[in-house]
């Protein structure tokens, strides 16, 4: 029983909220669910824009492919904000 206990810790510990980001060039409008991030500010390769439309759960020991970019904290805030007129919070 305590071997389960730990492999579903584990499991857990290692689910992240994940939303797909899609290149700038590529949004005809902006909704508030779309949050702008620039690639100086966020290190991407370009400026693209967080989909928080498609946030869902994800294990990144199976499906995380890359690390592309660093969200500050003013641009978390921002995520947030869509995020919870997205959710209805």
């Amino acid at each position: 029983m305590h071997h389960h206990s730990e492999r579903h810790r584990q499991s857990i510990l290692s689910c992240y909220e994940h939303f797909p980001l899609t290149r700038a060039e590529n949004v005809k409008k902006w909704y508030t669910c779309l949050v702008f991030l620039g690639r100086d500010e966020e290190g991407l390769n370009e400026d693209s824009a967080a989909q928080c439309n498609q946030i869902r759960t994800i294990d990144v020991r199976e499906r995380a492919i890359r690390k592309v970019g660093r969200i500050s904290g003013a641009k978390m805030r921002d995520i947030e904000a869509a995020l919870r007129i997205h959710l209805s919070l």
